[in-house]
């Protein structure tokens, strides 16, 4: 189910539920669970964040089937809105993350993946430029 507000021009509320009709073992690689929220708490400038997924590689030889995490630290949203000037709105639905430099990302493949922190889900991998 795509969030109603969805707006492709702006990629503002970019999620989606999947409902499952039914699932067992040979479909259920992972035990399936709710996801705690956050409680309303801010977090920090610079706080370590943790997304992951399947998507692609710099190096495109590299196989994706494996899962792979890695931590990037969040971002204001001034600093946001000055990276991605030319690329798109930054709502205040949106939270960034990442390092300036680069070199540690989500790539194309990784959206809808989590971006957690402690067992905690404060959003999900939606648009970026680069890896």
């Amino acid at each position: 189910h795509q969030h109603h507000k969805y707006d492709g021009s702006t990629v503002d509320y970019d999620f989606s539920i999947l409902e499952l009709e039914d699932y067992d073992e040979t479909v259920l690689p992972f035990e399936l669970t709710y996801a705690k929220l956050p409680s309303g708490d801010d977090l920090a400038d610079g706080t370590l964040l943790t997304v992951s997924g399947w998507g692609n590689t710099k190096n495109p030889n590299e196989d994706n089937s494996v899962l792979r995490a890695v931590q990037v630290p969040k971002v204001s949203k001034d600093v946001c809105e000055k990276a991605y000037s030319g690329f798109g709105v930054i709502t205040d639905r949106m939270l960034c993350a990442g390092f300036p430099q680069g070199g540690k990302d989500s790539c194309q493949g990784d959206s809808g993946g989590p971006m957690a922190r402690e067992g905690t889900l404060y959003g999900v991998v939606s648009w970026g430029y680069g890896c």
